[in-house]
């Protein structure tokens, strides 16, 4: 059987045991093929392009380092999960090393609204993420701009009076109009 007919699960299992290092080569690329496009999505949403590159390569490097954890539920899951604790640790870092940090307009900061959004994509995205960002009403935007600033479900719920599961939902939602959004914007 070929990679591209096998399961996330067979994959995985074939890179944690492999004793052949071209099977688990191949099977590393097929899943890599498979979600490289979204986890380096994914991670622009939480920082910016410049450090999304670096943080897709640690997060591929995870990946093949700690595939024999991979429990075989989701895989892209998994991935994401991965991508969003190499965002966390990047963050974690640079407030330690505030003298090392990059300049202030790059990271996210909530009271500057969607003009720190803007520092994370290409000038053309940013612009329609600007325009879409001022259609969501407060408590969406003020719940979107928590969670790519990095903070958890728990703390914005707190914050802004809403529970973990409604937060979620808000993001969730506000995460795909956005996309669609922009996107759309793009295309015109």
């Amino acid at each position: 059987m070929s990679v591209r007919e096998q399961t996330d699960k067979e994959l995985a299992q074939l890179i944690a045991n492999s004793t052949e290092s071209d099977k688990a080569s191949d099977a590393f690329r097929e899943l890599r093929d498979r979600y490289d496009a979204k986890t380096f999505r994914f991670l622009m949403s939480l920082v910016r392009r410049d450090v999304a590159a670096d943080l897709h390569q640690e997060t591929w490097l995870r990946v093949w380092k700690k595939t024999n954890t991979f429990d075989g539920a989701c895989f892209q899951a998994w991935v994401f999960q991965i991508a969003r604790n190499a965002a966390r640790d990047h963050h974690r870092k640079m407030k330690r090393r505030p003298e090392q940090s990059l300049p202030e307009e790059g990271y996210l900061d909530p009271s500057e609204d969607s003009e720190t959004v803007e520092n994370m994509i290409d000038a053309e995205e940013r612009s329609a993420l600007k325009e879409c960002m001022k259609k969501l009403e407060q408590r969406p935007r003020d719940i979107v701009l928590a969670r790519l600033e990095g903070q958890d479900y728990a703390s914005i719920s707190q914050r802004i009076d809403v529970t973990v599961p409604n937060a979620r939902k808000i993001f969730l939602r506000c995460k795909d109009t956005l996309a669609s959004c922009v996107q759309q914007k793009i295309r015109a």
